[in-house]
């Protein structure tokens, strides 16, 4: 689904920039946001708006490159999971470890 969002979440970034100039130049301008993380590139989120995008104006698009995007971005997200399951394990065996106490 799509929510319009009119006040209350604030647009920043180059995307906030290219919206308040636009006002002041009389251009009309819009502003599609997909929902993210924030600090990673998302091509989910780009993929939802396009896809958004392609049946309000009727268009086709080949997401072939996007798809392959995030069939990356998935694997990496997979690995760096992994990777703080065995760090959480590694830590938590440690931790398990020191608070063995001396028994006599």
């Amino acid at each position: 689904g799509v929510t319009v969002d009119r006040a209350g979440i604030p647009v920043v970034g180059i995307s906030g920039l290219l919206l308040g100039l636009a006002k002041p130049k009389r251009l009309n301008a819009i502003c599609l946001l997909g929902e993210t993380s924030g600090y990673t590139p998302d091509p989910k989120a780009a993929k939802r708006i396009l896809t958004i995008l392609v049946k309000l104006l009727g268009v086709e698009i080949d997401f072939t490159g996007i798809d392959s995007h995030i069939l990356r971005m998935v694997d990496v997200e997979t690995k760096i999971r992994q990777a703080e399951e065995k760090i959480d394990l590694a830590l938590k065996g440690e931790v398990e470890r020191k608070s063995v106490s001396y028994i006599s």
